[in-house]
């Protein structure tokens, strides 16, 4: 997958993400669970560090973090939030990070992040990478949704939403059983400005494949919650937050 491929959602998002999804998930929360997992006086990474949600409360703790994205826009606009000398942007792929040398003692892929990368190959090689760039003992976070029980065919669906500021959000999309892949489209119509798309696709696990790619790659699971607070993970959960830790 090429830079310019993977920066594709960031380009097109960058300008409305803060707007959309600054509060898609309780961050206080987040940030108390990652602060717990932290190895203490390692750097940590975040893939898919976006406008800095995460990664910049996480830094003003205290602790080093470098954020990875593959979107100039995105970086550019976490960079404008003047996120201090805790924190370091780094443009690349997720699918082919850039660092090695059991450097990191902690790597986190928040909100369905992983599943942006849409080809089961990519994916593969990210978690790869990502266990050449832990250190021993180091652990993977991941926070992602459940995916509902396959379809027997192609499945298409349409939402629509408030955009909070007295617009509209039409989102279209159609699921794709036999690649696991899900690609879509949200319409959003401004209060007094002109509609607007923005395309997406997603290639989604179920935990228990995700389970089977990080254990190919000697990451042991080691706690999984329905939510950042830590509530129980069961079989009606809609989503999870999984930690790994590399094996030896």
């Amino acid at each position: 997958m090429a830079l310019e491929d993977a920066a594709a959602y960031g380009e097109t998002f960058a300008g409305i993400y803060d707007a959309w999804y600054s509060d898609i998930t309780d961050v206080d929360a987040t940030v108390h669970t990652l602060n717990e997992l932290v190895l203490r006086g390692s750097i940590s990474l975040e893939l898919g560090v976006g406008t800095g949600r995460l990664a910049i409360p996480i830094a003003k703790l205290g602790h080093s973090v470098v954020g990875v994205d593959a979107s100039a826009s995105m970086l550019a606009r976490c960079a404008a939030k003047a996120p201090g000398p805790n924190l370091g942007l780094v443009q690349a792929d997720m699918a082919a990070l850039p660092f090695g040398g059991a450097r990191f003692g902690m790597a986190f892929v928040a909100f369905n992040t992983l599943f942006n990368l849409t080809c089961g190959q990519a994916q593969r090689r990210c978690l790869a990478n990502v266990v050449a760039a832990l250190a021993p003992g180091g652990r993977l976070v991941v926070e992602a949704f459940v995916p509902s029980p396959e379809p027997t065919q192609r499945f298409y669906d349409e939402t629509a939403r408030s955009d909070g500021h007295g617009g509209r959000v039409l989102t279209t999309s159609l699921r794709d059983p036999k690649t696991q892949v899900v690609s879509g489209v949200h319409i959003h119509q401004p209060a007094g400005g002109p509609v607007a798309r923005y395309p997406w696709q997603i290639r989604y696990l179920h935990p228990g494949q995700l389970d089977q790619l990080c254990a190919a790659n000697g990451l042991r699971l080691q706690d999984r919650w329905s939510t950042w607070d830590k509530q129980p993970f069961t079989t009606t959960s809609e989503r999870h937050i999984t930690v790994y830790q590399l094996v030896g």
